[in-house]
């Protein structure tokens, strides 16, 4: 069975809470509500074409600051200031100012919901993952953060750049950190228990260095770069290509009797697919 416990868990609780409503819109709930004024027609008066912003019942302040930020990001590229985001709700500033006191504060706000979202897409992959393999389940985590970082480019730069400081001054970023680190290494654990792994792997080393190498393929795949080096390939698959090719060079083929056939989803030196498979 897939290990997705800590993570369903923690999706469930953040939906009960109200974080996710059940068509998968993400919202901050545990601000307080406030009355908004009436969307202006962003097509009209805004410099950047937004499409207005419709407040949706139960939707706050917080949430739609947020998803206007988000959308402003995307079209320049740099993180949005209050009064660009104010004028996208058709609020005044000092009005936002009342819940999002600052650009940090906002800023925080988009990293607690991109993270929020990533969690969410790791528990949905992990838990559709078809194989009791621990090798192939990590693979699918990081699949999910590589396709996450696709759909959400300026997040992932925004998580990445964030100092230590203000990620580790904020408990919600803390803990959903946590529940990803925690599922990768109890996976590690059962690839060390059932052989992929030597008995003295240092598994919180190792959890270390495969962060770091997955961040700095998404890095390279967001600049458009590996498929420079990987021709014929678009940069998603030589990603999540890259991402197979590692695990395989770091992990041992699952140990079965020489005159058995493989088992499902063992890996084998020939197992890599895509478009690096054949490099």
């Amino acid at each position: 069975a897939c290990q997705c416990s800590i993570l369903a868990f923690q999706a469930d609780r953040e939906h009960r809470l109200g974080w996710i409503h059940d068509e998968g819109e993400i919202s901050i709930s545990c601000f307080r509500r406030v009355p908004y004024a009436k969307p202006r027609n962003l097509a009209r008066d805004h410099s950047l074409n937004l499409m207005a912003i419709t407040l949706q019942p139960g939707q706050h302040l917080l949430s739609a600051a947020v998803t206007a930020a988000s959308r402003l990001a995307a079209e320049t590229g740099e993180p949005p200031r209050l009064k660009a985001v104010a004028k996208a709700l058709g609020i005044k500033k000092e009005t936002l100012k009342a819940f999002i006191p600052n650009r940090t504060y906002l800023l925080g706000a988009m990293a607690d919901t991109a993270l929020l979202r990533l969690l969410h897409m790791i528990t949905d992959q992990i838990c559709r993952c078809s194989s009791s393999s621990p090798v192939l389940q990590l693979e699918t985590v990081a699949n999910a953060y590589i396709d996450w970082a696709r759909l959400y480019p300026h997040e992932f730069r925004l998580i990445g750049q964030m100092p230590a400081a203000l990620f580790e001054a904020n408990p919600r970023l803390l803990q959903y950190e946590q529940s990803i680190h925690d599922l990768v290494f109890k996976i590690f654990q059962r690839a060390q228990d059932e052989g992929y792994l030597d008995a003295e792997e240092d598994l919180t080393m190792l959890r270390a260095i495969s962060h770091t190498y997955l961040y700095g393929v998404i890095t390279k795949m967001m600049l458009g770069d590996l498929a420079r080096w990987t021709p014929g390939c678009s940069d998603h698959d030589a990603a999540r290509a890259a991402i197979r090719l590692f695990n395989e060079k770091w992990f041992k083929p699952a140990p079965y009797p020489s005159d058995a056939p493989p088992p499902k989803g063992s890996v084998e030196p020939s197992s890599a697919s895509g478009c690096l498979a054949d490099r």
